[in-house]
């Protein structure tokens, strides 16, 4: 068994604060001291290193490297660098050292990761699959219209109450991240398929305490896990075979609005992004498609064996 150095014994008093001042979780707290038992021990075994004091910039990236050769993904990189961050920012506000050898280490880039969307089509069939012939087939009618013609997230839909939807302005308040409050238009077959819910199949239903929109058969708010399972049955129905997510209709309603000629602004304004760099990802699908279409179609695009 190693014997404990002060580093070990900064990492418990770290631990500590963690839990007892920042409030955070237990398994975020776990997470944050794998992280830093495995850099430390790094550290210990391979750099020779057992104060705070010891380490350099050098030897943080040295460690990040090891991490790399070890084939952990760029995400679980930054992670860990995260948890080193803060770590000696912790070390320095409690002067247990000097300096903080942390603050110019960068991690890998991030792939960027083009979200799965379905097409017009797909969507169509997701919905056509829908049975409104019971109160809960009104309520998954009505959750699907939103998801697809509003592009608000799984949490905001579960979230909704009562006092949110305006039928006859065709407005929807939405909490976002943070609760920001955004103002999301209805359209046409939304508002149709929530006044069929409201009307006709929530009022059949228990009604608890909560005033949620969207509730399950006794009453109580959906949760995400139940909602996602409907929404993979649905697309099992309509026979796709694409990987769906809980996001994939958001990805959707956000593509289509693009490949109408939507500008940005209003899609980052509809999604409820606060960076634009954000939503610009959904470029990259219209632009790709936007470039096979023209490599198929323009008689220039493409070199011809004409014997030029």
């Amino acid at each position: 068994m190693d014997k404990k150095t002060k580093l070990d014994y900064q990492l418990s008093d770290f631990i500590y604060y963690l839990k007892m001042e920042k409030g955070l979780s237990e398994n975020t707290t776990i997470s944050y001291q794998n992280d830093l038992k495995r850099y430390i021990g790094f550290l210990k075994k391979y750099q020779n290193t057992f104060e705070a004091d010891d380490i350099t910039k050098d030897k943080i990236n040295r460690y990040i490297v090891s991490l790399k050769k070890a084939n952990l993904q760029a995400s679980s990189i930054n992670r860990q660098i995260s948890s080193i961050k803060s770590f000696h920012k912790f070390l320095k506000i409690e002067d247990e050292t000097d300096t903080n050898p942390s603050l110019d280490v960068k991690g890998p880039k991030k792939d960027k990761k083009l979200p799965i969307y379905l097409t017009i089509e797909e969507v169509e069939r997701m919905i056509s699959v829908i049975k409104t012939d019971s109160p809960l087939g009104l309520r998954n009618r009505a959750m699907i219209e939103l998801l697809y013609g509003s592009g608000i997230r799984i949490s905001e839909l579960l979230d909704l109450k009562m006092s949110d939807v305006h039928i006859k302005t065709e407005l929807l308040t939405v909490f976002g991240k943070g609760r920001k409050e955004r103002i999301v238009p209805l359209g046409e077959m939304s508002i149709v398929a929530l006044r069929n819910w409201i009307t006709k199949g929530r009022i059949e239903l228990p009604h608890l305490p909560g005033d949620y929109l969207f509730i399950n058969k006794e009453g109580k708010q959906l949760t995400r896990q139940g909602v996602w399972k409907l929404i993979k049955k649905w697309a099992i129905d309509a026979n796709i075979e694409k990987e769906i997510s809980p996001h994939t209709l958001r990805h959707s309603f956000a593509t289509h609005l693009l490949k109408n000629g939507v500008n940005l602004r209003y899609v980052q304004e509809l999604l409820g992004h606060q960076d634009i760099g954000t939503t610009q990802i959904y470029t990259h699908l219209t632009n790709d498609e936007l470039k096979e279409v023209y490599l198929n179609t323009h008689p220039r695009a493409k070199e011809k064996n004409n014997g030029i």
